[in-house]
């Protein structure tokens, strides 16, 4: 026997699976999901840095971290290019999208100015990889206080971090006083709070 409560979840969770926009089953044929970690968190923080670069001046400095732990700053003007899943500098490094947990560069540019892509139909890794941090986030208020661990090596806790933007994959941030700006890949948040 199911509980009424559970039919309502039940009821939520199927009407959460079909798109609105074609009203076709998002994991089937929809004409915008997100089934793959690529789809959630790849391509939004592709899409990200190449809004960086086209945002930032060319002498803005970005740090990088990976999930391998080592901070990597770079300057804006050395990124040839964000696409096909890969970050080129100047040639002669290529870090996998994948791999990044955390950007940071100086706020010269109000975080307002981005544009993160917005949330779609999940399915798949992304439904519980990306989903379930994205939603309980956008629940928060603009500029609540959090404290995230990413994935890094070592694990990597960021505190007074005050919310800014939600969108699908990325969670920007800003430090206390503004100067700073963070952009945390959201599938490498292992543990999130609000303070």
């Amino acid at each position: 026997m199911i509980y009424s409560s559970s039919n309502n979840l039940l009821k939520e969770k199927l009407e959460q699976l079909f798109c609105p926009e074609c009203s076709l089953p998002c994991c089937v044929m929809c004409c915008n999901s997100a089934n793959s970690l690529c789809d959630c968190c790849v391509y939004p923080m592709e899409d990200l840095i190449n809004k960086l670069i086209a945002t930032l001046p060319l002498n803005a400095l970005l740090e990088i971290i990976t999930i391998s732990g080592i901070p990597k700053n770079i300057l804006i003007s050395e990124i040839i290019f964000a696409q096909n899943g890969l970050l080129n500098i100047n040639n002669t490094e290529f870090i996998p999208i994948c791999d990044i947990s955390r950007l940071s560069w100086s706020n010269l540019n109000p975080t307002d100015e981005i544009t993160l892509l917005q949330p779609v139909c999940t399915c798949a890794d992304c439904d519980c990889y990306e989903r379930p941090i994205r939603e309980t986030v956008r629940r928060l208020r603009a500029n609540t206080t959090l404290s995230l661990e990413i994935i890094s090596n070592p694990s990597l806790i960021q505190e007074n971090i005050l919310l800014k933007k939600i969108g699908l994959g990325i969670l920007i941030g800003t430090s206390t006083n503004g100067a700073v700006a963070y952009a945390f890949s959201i599938c490498k948040v292992t543990s999130l709070t609000v303070v």
